[in-house]
Order: structure tokens, then C-alpha cells, then sequence
């Protein structure tokens, strides 16, 4: 059983014979990290919605010019957007596995 302020860890999380009981405040320095990432990713996928949508309001677009632009913010819009919310998928499940220890 791990002692008063430390937190045990999946076993998952062992490298290279690091323990598995590390310091709650370390433990929650990395939450906090990967919180943060997660908001900012959020963010970034917000402001990358409204610039779309300004777009779509000023010139409108086409299913074509959205599928297959090579300029502007449409140039790689649908794949770095996937990328983000994948990252944020991934931080929001590593959370709540980490906390479920």
C-alpha cells in the first residue's frame, strides 16, 4: 500500500525501472500539464472553427474547395483538425485512466 501523499501508478507506467509510486505532486504537475495541452488544443480547434466559418460567410465554400484546397485556411484544415481532436481524445482518456490509477 503506498504511503500518505503519493499516488500508485498502472503498472503501464513503469519505465526502465522507474517505481511505481511517485509524489502526489509530481503526479499532478503531469495532470496539470496534460490539462493545460488539452485547453489549449481545444482552443486552437475553436478559433480554426470561427476562421472556417468567416470564410464560409464572406466567399462561401464548396464541397470541392473544401476537400480539396491547396491554399488559405482551408489547405490542410480537415487533417490538422483531426490531428487536434485526436490529441485531445487521447489527453481526456490518459486523464481519466491516471485518475482511476
Amino acid at each position: 500500500m503506498p504511503a500518505i501523499g503519493y499516488v500508485h501508478m498502472p503498472a503501464g507506467h513503469v519505465q526502465a525501472g522507474i517505481s511505481t509510486t511517485i509524489k502526489r505532486r509530481d503526479f499532478m504537475n503531469h495532470n496539470a500539464a496534460m490539462e493545460a495541452e488539452r485547453d489549449r488544443l481545444v482552443q486552437e480547434m475553436i478559433d480554426m472553427q470561427k476562421q472556417f466559418i468567416a470564410q464560409e460567410h464572406r466567399e462561401g465554400i464548396s464541397p470541392k474547395e473544401y476537400f480539396t484546397a491547396t491554399d488559405g485556411i482551408l489547405k490542410d484544415y480537415r487533417s490538422n483538425y483531426m490531428d487536434k481532436a485526436m490529441r485531445v481524445a487521447d489527453i481526456s482518456r490518459r486523464l481519466i485512466t491516471d485518475t482511476k490509477g
